[in-house]
């Protein structure tokens, strides 16, 4: 019986000696330069995420491209600021958060968003405006995902507004 993508991507972070850490699903593509950006640019230590842009991709044709800003983040508690395969995550953040957590196979990667916020503020967030990834959105594999959007029961974004107070829209 498959685990879930929390499971899957704390195995690798548990496996992983590296400094950051590049979620990337099995549907996305890296984009060109992507790890440039931590390259050439060294983050200062208070930052444990960097999160860019990403060409989105709907059913086999170009959507828009999306990127992270200011106010993404002044709304964390609202909306979900940011997707995994535009970021770069410091191990060391994961680690220190709990990891990711695998009661959650729905929007976990907002819980972990949430978990950091709250333990380091904004300024852990790095907004840059370069793409990361390609992110593809496929409806009919959307539809044969079964997912419970659940946390011991209860509604993923009830538990949001429970555990960190946000008001998910």
């Amino acid at each position: 019986m498959p685990r879930g993508v929390s499971h899957s991507r704390n195995r690798g972070i548990l496996a992983s000696r590296s400094e950051w850490i590049k979620p990337l699903d099995t549907d996305d593509i890296l984009a060109p330069f992507a790890l440039d950006i931590l390259r050439l640019n060294p983050m200062p230590p208070q930052v444990k995420v960097v999160t860019g842009g990403c060409h989105r991709m709907h059913n086999g044709r170009y959507y828009d491209y999306l990127c992270a800003n200011e106010e993404t983040l002044n709304n964390i508690h609202r909306y979900l600021p940011t997707l995994p395969s535009a970021t770069f995550i410091r191990r060391e953040a994961l680690l220190d958060a709990g990891l990711f957590d695998e009661r959650i196979d729905l929007e976990e990667d907002w819980d972990m968003w949430l978990k950091i916020h709250e333990r380091w503020g904004k300024q852990a967030f790095a907004i840059v405006n370069q793409p990361v990834c390609y992110y593809w959105i496929d409806e009919e594999e959307r539809k044969r995902k079964v997912r419970k959007g659940t946390v011991e029961g209860v509604p993923v974004r009830d538990y949001f507004r429970s555990r960190y107070g946000a008001d998910p829209q």
